[in-house]
């Protein structure tokens, strides 16, 4: 099995939201910036996991309380995939409501 190279995660967030911060974590390592919606793995070992959290901003223009928002992210790379079936995945959110405390 050949090792995985020039992988990369995108996440096209839904529309009426802002990123606020991408992180990636490699098997054992801490959690390192990406730098915007495309995290760069680049070559990886066989077997070896990484977790991407994206944390974004909705709108207050983008949809009330209990608006459904779905955001998905998807992997790519240089080397070719057995299974490309298993390269997305997505997540719902129900928007939620936070209070001004002055």
């Amino acid at each position: 099995m050949a090792r995985p190279r020039g992988v990369d995660v995108k996440d096209a967030l839904p529309q009426g939201t802002t990123l606020i911060e991408a992180t990636i974590q490699r098997s054992g390592d801490g959690l390192q910036p990406c730098g915007g919606a495309v995290c760069q793995l680049g070559e990886m070992a066989v077997g070896e996991t990484a977790l991407v959290r994206v944390r974004a901003l909705v709108s207050p223009n983008s949809g009330s309380v209990g608006t459904v928002l779905t955001n998905t992210a998807t992997i790519f790379g240089v080397t070719e995939d057995a299974n490309p079936a298993d390269n997305s995945d997505s997540v719902v959110t129900v928007v939620g409501s936070v209070a001004d405390v002055v």
